[in-house]
């Protein structure tokens, strides 16, 4: 009986073919996720920044809105003024020295037996094809100790 030649003629056989293999998927597979993490992390680390500075911007502008009083129902007047238009107002001072584009939203609510509750917008379209930072506040307001308002007011926020 002829014994059979080995592919190759080494001096341990073909074991050591195995064992490299092994080894070389090995190092493969380490140097893919390596890159991986790698490319994760310095992607995640470019788009914090001024997103966050975005974001702070848009709730700056609505508590200020909220510390001057200006947050509650659309018909009620300030000064001869409605609200409505005091807001857009302070809204367009704020985006004329920022380079900001805001659109805002306030529900507000009479608090009596029946709720009553109405929604306004003001501001200009959302942009689809860039950053848009939202959030949104909770406000309360109280007009000649009578009348009990409370609503929302979310914002959205992106760079002209």
């Amino acid at each position: 009986m002829k014994i059979k030649n080995p592919l190759w003629n080494l001096h341990f056989g073909n074991k050591g073919i195995i064992f490299m293999l092994d080894a070389v998927i090995a190092v493969t597979v380490v140097l893919i996720l390596i890159t991986a993490s790698y490319y994760y992390v310095i992607k995640s680390e470019e788009d914090i920044t001024p997103n966050l500075q975005i974001v702070r911007t848009g709730s700056d502008i609505v508590t200020s809105l909220d510390n001057q009083d200006l947050l509650g129902p659309a018909d009620l007047r300030i000064e001869g003024k409605e609200l409505e238009e005091i807001i857009g107002e302070k809204i367009g001072n704020f985006t004329l020295f920022l380079n900001y584009d805001l659109y805002i939203t306030i529900e507000s609510c009479e608090m009596k037996k029946t709720e009553e509750c109405e929604a306004y917008s003001i501001g200009n379209t959302i942009p689809n094809d860039r950053f848009v930072a939202t959030g949104k506040r909770y406000f309360t307001k109280i007009i000649d100790d009578k009348k009990f308002y409370y609503g929302m007011i979310k914002y959205w926020i992106w760079l002209k």
